[in-house]
């Protein structure tokens, strides 16, 4: 942040995506944290690295998860939107 008190455009733009996808959230946080390795035990290079990428690997599968699912809903309401008669749900035996 270039100032504490107040962020920039930027990146108010940032949190408000992250707050909507708090499993990215969660992911970068402990991207930063081990970029940080400020606390806990002390780990090799070969062992950071190890964990950077699970940590990246799970963040791109959250990432594509989200996509996924708001495409998915998109799709929906445009159907819903194109087709108005057409009825939703499980079928009535």
């Amino acid at each position: 942040m270039a100032n504490d008190s107040n962020p920039t455009e930027s990146e108010e733009q940032l949190l408000q995506l992250l707050r909507r996808h708090p499993e990215l959230a969660r992911r970068i946080h402990a991207i930063a944290e081990l970029a940080e390795a400020s606390t806990g035990e002390i780990l090799s290079a070969d062992q950071i690295e190890h964990l950077l990428q699970q940590e990246t690997r799970a963040l791109g599968k959250a990432a594509m998860e989200g996509w996924a699912q708001e495409l998915e809903q998109r799709l929906a309401d445009q159907f819903k939107e194109r087709n108005p008669g057409t009825r939703y749900g499980k079928k009535n035996d």
